[in-house]
């Protein structure tokens, strides 16, 4: 049997939001990011007990693809940060299962094969999806997390590399001080690189700071539209 992997970050306390959808995110130690399977069936709008409840309504409604069945099937158990005593783990889900689950709920409601009550999980599916990207996903519980202190420089380009095939339509961060000169949001061949960013900035950042922190900025080999995201103080800071 495998051992139990920890999480290293991530708490009740720092859940991944979506507008005021809350979902409590984790950071294992192998660098999975995970979220809560209690949590993921709340998002959608299941009010229930039964901790089942989504893993039976993916396995049991035609329309779910085999790769979402297997990975709602498969829950990932852990031990959070703050586990102790006999409900020392937790199971979850690998988090872009998430975004996966949420896309065919909203085809399925659009081919008109959902019940009243599932109907609803189709408005809050398309409330998150229109939230976040696969990969804005992974920036998001970074954030909320903290592991965005620890994690690579490189990370957009280790997330290229390693985990998807074709350049997501938004990549997107919630970032501020942290977005600063030592940290890359573009992969190597620049061929992936931001497109969404919200920026908040403490009170005392200057100017020069400011520029600085807008990551957003580059020389990009397409024309995609880039959208920054941040206050009216700081937007006249930046044109001042």
């Amino acid at each position: 049997m495998s051992k139990m992997l920890r999480a290293i970050y991530g708490s009740d306390k720092t859940p991944l939001r979506f507008g005021n959808l809350e979902i409590p995110c984790y950071v294992l130690e192998d660098g999975t990011r995970v979220l809560s399977r209690s949590g993921m069936q709340r998002a959608i709008g299941y009010t229930g007990r039964s901790g089942e409840m989504l893993t039976r309504f993916v396995t049991e409604k035609n329309g779910f693809s085999p790769e979402i069945v297997a990975g709602v099937s498969h829950f990932i158990p852990f031990i959070r940060p703050d586990a102790g005593g006999s409900q020392s783990a937790t199971n979850g889900y690998e988090a872009t299962t998430l975004i996966d689950i949420c896309n065919a709920i909203i085809d399925l409601n659009r081919a008109g094969v959902l019940n009243e009550i599932q109907q609803q999980y189709a408005v809050f599916a398309d409330i998150i999806v229109r939230s976040v990207a696969k990969v804005g996903i992974i920036a998001l519980i970074d954030e909320a997390t903290g592991y965005q202190y620890e994690r690579e420089n490189d990370a957009l380009q280790n997330i290229k590399e390693h985990k998807y095939g074709k350049i997501p339509e938004y990549i997107g961060i919630i970032s501020g001080d942290l977005a600063n000169r030592g940290q890359s949001f573009v992969s190597t061949d620049y061929a992936w690189h931001l497109t969404h960013m919200i920026m908040s900035a403490s009170d005392t950042s200057s100017g020069t700071n400011l520029v600085q922190y807008t990551r957003l900025c580059g020389c990009y080999n397409d024309d995609i539209h880039l959208t920054l995201y941040t206050s009216n103080e700081i937007q006249k800071e930046l044109y001042a």
